[in-house]
């Protein structure tokens, strides 16, 4: 099964994904996030995407800094698939304190930790939990990598999907119960300020609801529908991978 996960964008998988290991790839996360955009999105958008999100990142504290084994703290970056511009973070936060990151140190565990992060397993379940892919794998991994990244992706985005339509369906149904309750209060308030049961303002007020119980009820009918087919896709895509 080849399909893909529908309109999305991985940044920055076209412009650097053959960059090299130590190349420029990504851009200056801490952990990945999701740019959900149109491949026709200008250009200019996707940068400021991408700095909008690097403004997010969190420096280390001045203990960490001074406590810090590089090689570990490049295998962490790595099997978050993080990329090379995360060095660049840490370097800023640490510089301030009088630290200077070990970048032969951070670089071999970074390549630890990429060789774990680019398996088939990896990107299945980082692309159903909707985790971006930055372009850090090497070429003899990055095929199998981005084929089960994008049935993980396809998957995660018909749950997240089948949760809000499961959400929608709660909320029609609570509507309808609410117009029942609507109802039967206006009736017996009518009845008690000495109305007849088969007055013409009840009668209306009746139709008017009844069209509007109507009208949800189709509703719900709809969705049910919508998460049935959902749920035969999830079960598919479950059944025929290999993650």
């Amino acid at each position: 099964m080849r399909k893909t996960a529908g309109s999305f964008m991985t940044l920055p998988i076209q412009a650097t994904a053959r960059g090299g290991r130590d190349g420029d790839r990504g851009s200056v996360l801490a952990r990945p996030v999701v740019f959900m955009m149109s491949p026709a999105l200008p250009k200019m958008l996707v940068v400021l995407a991408i700095g909008l999100a690097a403004s997010a990142c969190q420096s280390v504290s001045e203990e960490q800094c001074q406590s810090a084994d590089w090689q570990q703290v490049g295998y962490g970056d790595g099997l978050q698939g993080a990329p090379i511009e995360q060095l660049e973070v840490h370097r800023e936060a640490c510089v301030r304190h009088g630290v200077v990151p070990q970048r032969e140190q951070y670089l071999r565990g970074r390549e630890q930790g990429l060789v774990l992060y680019c398996e088939p397993d990896s990107g299945f379940h980082r692309g159903r939990e909707g985790m971006a892919y930055f372009g850090v794998c090497s070429s003899a991994q990055e095929a199998e990598f981005l084929h089960a990244y994008r049935q993980g992706r396809l998957l995660g985005d018909h749950e997240r999907e089948l949760t809000a339509l499961r959400g929608i369906k709660r909320s029609l149904e609570s509507e309808i119960r609410n117009i029942d309750k609507r109802s039967d209060n206006r009736f017996f308030a009518d009845l008690s300020r000495g109305q007849r049961p088969g007055s013409m303002d009840l009668i209306l007020l009746a139709e008017s609801m009844e069209k509007e119980k109507l009208a949800l009820q189709q509703r719900v009918i709809q969705v049910t529908r919508e998460i049935e087919d959902l749920v035969l896709r999830i079960e598919s895509l479950i059944s025929s991978s290999a993650w």
